[in-house]
Parts: C-alpha cells; sequence; structure tokens
C-alpha cells in the first residue's frame, strides 16, 4: 500500500501492484504537515513518536558502521524511531540496528516508491516497509533527477526532531544535512573519532566550529533531548561489530584498527 498526503489529485497512472489511497488531514503525523506532497509506504504513525536522524558517508569505515549500529541499536530500543536515507554504508546500517532492536525505522528515498533506489537495498527496504515506512517526495513514475539526494536530505531532517551525523569527510551529503538541521532549527550531534580517520573531517569540523554538540555516546543525545526515561530492551549488540564496540569502552584504538 502506497499512500499519499496532501497537495492536489495525483497526476500519474499508478499500476498495480501499488495500490494507492489519499490520507485525510487528520491522519498524518505533525512532521509532514508542511509538505505540498508525500508518498508513504508502510506504518506511518511510527512518526509520531519522538525521531532522530542518523547519516553519514557511503564510504564507512567498519568504526563508523560500529558506530552507527551502536546508535541506533540504543534509541530503537528506548521507543525512538531512527529516520536515514536509505544509502549504503551509515544509512543502511542505521537501518539494520533499528530492526534488529525490534525498533522503527524510516526510509527517506531518493526516488520514487516505485523505483526503489538504490537497488542494493530492495531486500532491506522490504523489511523497512514492515517494520516502519518508506517516504518519498518525489511522484510515482517520475524519472530519477542527480539532484533528488540533495533535496531528500532536507526531509530527513524535517522528519526527525535531532540529528546525528557519525561520519562525514569534509565533502559529504551528510553536511547538507546538517546545514538544514540548522536552518529549520534541529539540534545537531557530531560523533568524533581519531584524528587520522580523514572521512571524520566533516563530522570535527561541525564540532570545531560549534556547529554541532560533540556526542561520544548515544546517551548524551538522549539526555539532551529527554528519551533517558525509556528503559532498553536490551537487544545484544551486532556480533560483527562487537570486537570495534568493546574496544570503544576502555581501550585506545589506532586508526589502523579503526579502518
Amino acid at each position: 500500500m502506497v499512500r499519499a498526503f496532501g497537495g492536489p489529485a495525483p497526476s500519474v497512472v499508478w499500476e498495480p501492484p501499488l495500490d494507492v489511497s489519499l490520507y485525510g488531514p487528520d491522519e498524518f503525523p505533525r512532521s509532514l504537515e508542511a509538505l505540498a506532497a508525500v508518498a508513504v509506504r508502510g506504518e506511518v504513525n511510527v512518526l509520531r513518536h519522538p525521531t532522530v536522524a542518523i547519516v553519514g558517508t557511503r564510504s564507512a569505515t567498519p568504526y563508523g558502521r560500529a558506530v552507527a549500529w551502536k546508535f541506533a541499536e540504543f534509541f530503537a530500543q528506548r521507543g525512538v524511531c531512527v529516520v536515514s536515507g536509505g544509502a549504503v554504508g551509515i544509512d543502511a546500517e542505521a537501518h539494520k540496528a533499528a530492526l534488529a532492536a525490534g525498533g522503527s525505522t524510516v526510509a527517506v528515498l531518493p526516488s520514487p516508491l516505485d523505483k526503489l533506489m538504490p537497488r542494493v537495498n530492495a531486500s532491506l527496504f522490504e523489511r523497512i516497509a514492515g517494520q516502519g515506512c518508506l517516504v518519498s517526495q518525489f511522484a510515482l513514475g517520475s524519472k530519477t533527477m542527480p539532484t533528488w539526494p540533495l533535496l531528500r536530505n532536507r526531509l530527513i531532517v524535517q522528519l526527525a526532531d535531532a540529528v546525528v551525523v557519525v561520519e562525514a569527510p569534509g565533502q559529504s551529503g551528510a553536511l547538507n544535512s546538517a546545514g538544514h538541521a540548522s536552518e529549520l532549527g534541529r539540534p545537531l550531534f557530531a560523533v568524533p573519532a581519531s584524528i587520522e580517520l580523514r572521512t571524520f573531517d566533516g563530522s570535527h569540523a561541525l564540532i570545531r566550529e560549534g556547529k554541532a554538540t560533540l556526542a561520544e555516546r548515544p546517551a548524551v543525545i538522549a539526555d539532551a533531548m529527554g528519551w533517558d526515561g525509556h528503559a532498553p530492551m536490551g537487544v545484544a549488540a551486532h556480533s560483527e561489530y562487537a570486537p570495534i564496540l568493546d574496544a570503544l569502552k576502555g581501550e585506545r584504538l589506532t586508526a589502523d584498527d579503526l579502518a
């Protein structure tokens, strides 16, 4: 089921298996009210929960992936919906962690819902639609455009109560999301790493320039947002990242360890 919010009646013809219906004005979450039109597949009511956007580079390091998993799992266990962009790298890891924790997650896509992109994440999108929802501001049947990922970034931020940049190099779409967070008044957080990891140059710049709050632990964000009252469900960390996460608790790691 693909449902459409707001805007005029759709001008394109939707063929099966896509079933389309329209939401009434009282049926959709407040975070969607300012949009002219948006299509949703899945359970849109997850957006009525507290929401956190977790974003970062597609070329994520094992450390960045582990951190994305740790943060997303932490929030999902506490009933906070994890929002991201459905891309490979940090985005996908955040979605997977939220699903594994039994929580909800929303993928805001840079493509219409009848042309899910990137295709490599097709099976992940099916899981997200069953445990959260897929959201797109682009009309079904439209031809995808190179500028759409940047347009999508604004919607990610709009749907979030807070934004977390996990891993972003100096030139990164995640920094575009960070700019939207400032523009839209969303609290912005960034995760630090070794100074030798250049894929965190953008993240460190956000902290250095005072644009983002340093978030070395997800609890920092939960405390700032008032999300610390929810007890965790006790889901174990992803076995692939257990050595990295265990090391983060005490040992100092080199850039080679984290890369």
